[in-house]
C-alpha cells in the first residue's frame, strides 16, 4: 500500500448537520399527546453523501415534563398514572428520548410502550433522591408513549424532564424476521451487521472465554445525535477494578460530546451460537468522565461513572506495550451496534509503515498502526475501538479503520505502546492511568472481576394448584443499569446471585404457549355462569384468567374474545399476555376483588440486603378457569 493511500475509517456516528433542533408541536387539545417536527430529509440526505459514516438520528430539542405535559390519572386499583405520547412523522424509523433530569420516587416506575403494543419495551426504576440523566431507547417506532406508575396514597417525588428526543431514520434494532435485509448499509442496530460476523458465543469464540465480557458496546452521545463504536473494560497495575475503558479517539472526532449520556453496554450478546429472534438483555452503565485521549494515536480513556456490579460479570483486559505486533490475533466487536461477534487472524501483525490518510482528510503518523489481515470474520461501521488481542488475549491495539468485507478484510489498530506515552502528558497519554503505582511494567494480565457481591432473589413458578411452571423468561430489572434474565428449570425454580445490595429490582416474566393451550368449552360455562350469577368464579386467579380484555370486571365481551379464540379467529389477546403471573404474597391489591389489579409493589424489590430466596410467583393461563393448560407447552 502507498504512503498516504486513503482509508475509510470505520466508526458509527453523526454527521453534524445544522437546523434541526426545534421545539414540539402540540398537534391537539389532549395534553398527553406531542408531535415532534419532521426534517428536511433532502437536507439530511445530502449531508450524509457529504460526510464520513452514518447518521443514526437527528435530534429535536424538546421541553417536556411532569408538570406542562402528560396526563394523570387515578386507576381503579389506587395508582397514580402519567402518561404521554410522543410521536413523529411515519418516515421516523426509532426514537430515542434524552433527560436531563430523572429521579423516580420509591416504588415508581416509568415504562415506555411503542405503538400497538400494550407491554413495555423497556422499564426503569430509581431510588428516591437520586437524580440522573438518562438515555432512554432506541425504540423501534415512530410513536412512543412514557408512563410513570406510583404507588397509593404515595408524595409523588419524581421528577422527569425530556429536553431531546432524537429521530432514527436509519432502522434501529430491526427484528431479523423484518423486511430490512440483515447486512443492509442502511441498517443499524440489532441484526444489522453482515452474515459473515459469527456470535461471540460460538465455539469460535471459546478463544477469548473470559476476554469477552470486558467487551462492551458504545452509544456515543454528541449534541449532533448519537452514534456506535465498541469498548474494552481494561486492568490496571493497582488491579483494583477500577472502570476504566479504552476506545477509539475518532468515534468523537469533531463533535460536541455529552458524556453524561455515554452508554456503555455490557453483555449485549447472544445466549447461544444461533441469532436469536429478539434483541438479548443486556446491563448498562450510563455516564462517564474523559480521563485521557489523543487524536494522533487514535485513544480514548474514560472512568465509567459508577463500579461494575458483580452481576454484569465483567473482565478486565490485561495489556502489553510490546512495540511489535502479535503473530495470532484475536478481537471481539459490536459490528453496526449488532451484537458481539468474533474474529481473529492466524497471520502476524507488522506495524504499517506509512502515513494514513482517512476519509475525513485526518492523517495518521507512519509507523502508528498495526495492519491486520482477517482469517476469520471482519469487522465494520461501530467496531471502531475493540482490542486488538494478541496470543496471551492481551490488548495491544485499537481498531481505527480499514477496508472490510465478508471475503477479504484488512484493518488498522492504532499501537497501544505508543499510546502509553502519548502526547507526554496524563490528559494525552495512558500511563498515568493503567499504572498508577508507577511500576513500568511491559505487560499485565486480565482480571476477574475483584468485587464479590452477595445479593440473591430467588424463587418458584407453580400454578393455582401447584404444578412447577418451567421454560418461563425472567428478567430482573435494577436502578443501577443493571438487567439480566433467566430460564425457570423443570421444577419451576428461578434465581439471580451476584447482585449489588442496598439497590431496587423489579421483576418481569413472560411465556410463550398457543391460546388454545387449556381453553375448552367448559371454561366458557364456567365464565357463562359467573356472568349470570349462577356460580360466582371464587379464586381470584380464576376471576384474573377470566378477564381476557383487562376490563376490571368479567363480562360478556371477554366470553366473546373466549369463543373466537376457541373457533380459531384469533392468535392472542391484545389486552393480555397468554400467561400472567402474580406474586405469592400480596400479589393483588385486594384479594376480596383481584379484578382490582395487580400489586406492582409486590413485583418489587426495594433496598436488597439479605439474599431473598422466596420471591414465588404463581402463574395464570389467559382463559384456563379449570386449570387444564399444560406448563410444558
Amino acid at each position: 500500500m502507498n504512503s498516504g493511500q486513503k482509508i475509510i475509517f470505520f466508526f458509527l456516528l453523526i454527521t453534524p448537520f445544522m437546523g434541526f433542533c426545534q421545539n414540539p408541536v402540540e398537534v391537539n387539545q389532549k395534553v398527553d399527546y406531542f408531535i415532534l417536527s419532521e426534517p428536511n430529509w433532502a437536507e439530511v440526505k445530502i449531508s450524509d453523501s457529504l460526510q464520513p459514516g452514518n447518521r443514526v438520528s437527528v435530534p429535536v430539542l424538546v421541553d417536556l415534563n411532569l408538570q406542562n405535559s402528560g396526563k394523570w390519572s387515578i386507576d381503579q386499583s389506587g395508582y397514580i398514572r402519567w402518561n404521554l405520547t410522543i410521536e413523529a412523522a411515519n418516515s421516523a424509523l426509532a426514537l430515542a428520548a434524552l433527560l436531563d433530569t430523572f429521579s423516580l420516587s420509591d416504588g415508581a416506575v416509568l415504562s415506555v410502550f411503542i405503538e400497538n403494543n400494550d407491554f413495555p419495551s423497556s422499564r426503569y426504576i430509581g431510588t428516591e433522591g437520586k437524580i440522573e440523566k438518562k438515555l432512554l431507547g432506541f425504540f423501534s417506532s415512530n410513536k412512543i408513549r412514557l408512563e410513570l406508575i406510583e404507588p397509593p396514597l404515595a408524595e409523588i417525588k419524581s421528577v422527569i424532564h425530556i429536553f431531546r428526543m432524537d429521530i432514527g431514520y436509519k432502522p434501529v434494532f430491526d427484528n431479523i424476521e423484518s423486511n430490512v435485509s440483515k447486512g443492509n448499509s442502511e441498517t443499524l442496530g440489532f441484526g444489522a451487521s453482515e452474515v459473515c460476523h459469527t456470535n461471540i458465543i460460538c465455539p469460535e469464540g471459546d478463544i477469548i472465554q473470559k476476554e469477552k465480557n470486558g467487551i462492551c458496546r458504545i452509544y456515543v452521545v454528541v449534541k449532533e445525535g448519537i452514534g456506535f463504536c465498541t469498548g474494552n473494560l481494561v486492568n490496571n497495575t493497582k488491579r483494583d477494578g477500577k472502570p476504566l475503558v479504552l476506545s477509539a479517539f475518532h468515534c468523537q472526532d469533531g463533535y460536541t460530546p455529552m458524556y453524561d449520556f455515554w452508554r456503555f453496554d455490557f453483555n449485549y450478546q447472544s445466549q447461544t451460537c444461533n441469532q436469536p429472534t429478539s434483541e438479548p438483555v443486556f446491563s448498562y452503565i450510563q455516564g462517564a468522565k474523559l480521563l485521557a485521549g489523543r487524536l494522533e494515536n487514535d485513544f480514548i480513556l474514560f472512568e465509567l461513572s459508577g463500579s461494575i456490579p458483580s452481576s454484569f460479570n465483567p473482565y478486565f483486559l490485561g495489556w502489553n506495550r510490546s512495540a511489535m505486533g502479535p503473530q495470532k490475533s484475536k478481537m471481539a466487536h459490536h459490528p453496526k451496534g449488532d451484537i458481539k461477534k468474533i474474529a481473529f487472524s492466524n497471520r502476524p501483525a507488522p506495524v504499517f509503515t506509512s502515513t494514513i490518510k482517512w476519509d475525513n482528510n485526518r492523517i495518521s503518523p507512519a509507523n502508528h498502526h498495526f495492519v491486520v489481515q482477517y482469517t476469520f470474520g471482519s469487522f465494520e461501521i461501530g467496531s471502531s475501538g475493540c482490542a486488538l488481542l494478541n496470543e496471551s488475549n492481551q490488548l495491544t491495539g485499537l481498531l481505527h479503520g480499514g477496508s472490510a468485507n465478508c471475503t477479504v478484510s484488512s484493518g488498522y489498530y492504532s499501537r497501544f505502546s505508543l499510546s502509553w506515552e502519548g502526547g507526554g502528558t496524563p490528559s494525552t497519554r495512558l500511563k498515568d492511568w493503567l499504572d498508577p503505582i508507577l511500576s513500568d511494567s511491559m505487560q499485565i494480565m486480565g482480571l476477574d472481576n475483584p468485587m464479590v457481591e452477595n445479593g440473591k432473589v430467588a424463587g418458584v413458578i407453580y400454578t393455582e394448584t401447584n404444578t412447577p411452571i418451567p421454560n418461563t423468561n425472567v428478567l430482573l430489572i435494577g436502578d443501577n443499569g443493571f438487567s439480566v434474565s433467566t430460564v425457570s428449570d423443570a421444577q419451576g425454580n428461578y434465581s439471580f446471585s451476584g447482585l449489588s445490595t442496598g439497590k431496587n429490582y423489579i421483576l418481569d416474566f413472560a411465556k410463550s404457549s398457543s391460546i388454545l393451550n387449556g381453553l375448552s368449552t367448559f371454561d366458557l360455562l364456567q365464565v357463562q355462569k359467573h356472568i349470570l350469577n349462577r356460580e360466582i368464579l371464587k379464586s381470584p386467579f380464576k376471576m384474573l384468567a377470566a378477564d381476557v380484555n383487562n376490563s376490571g370486571s368479567i363480562s360478556t365481551s371477554d366470553l366473546i374474545l373466549l369463543k373466537r379464540a376457541l373457533l380459531g379467529l384469533t392468535t392472542s389477546f391484545e389486552k393480555v399476555p397468554i400467561w400472567q403471573f402474580v406474586p405469592f404474597e400480596n400479589g393483588f391489591m385486594n384479594i376480596a376483588a383481584p379484578l382490582l389489579g395487580l400489586n406492582l409493589n409486590a413485583f418489587m424489590v426495594q433496598n436488597l440486603q439479605s439474599p431473598i430466596l422466596d420471591k414465588d410467583f404463581i402463574g395464570v393461563k389467559a382463559g384456563d378457569i379449570n386449570n387444564s393448560a399444560s406448563v410444558n407447552e
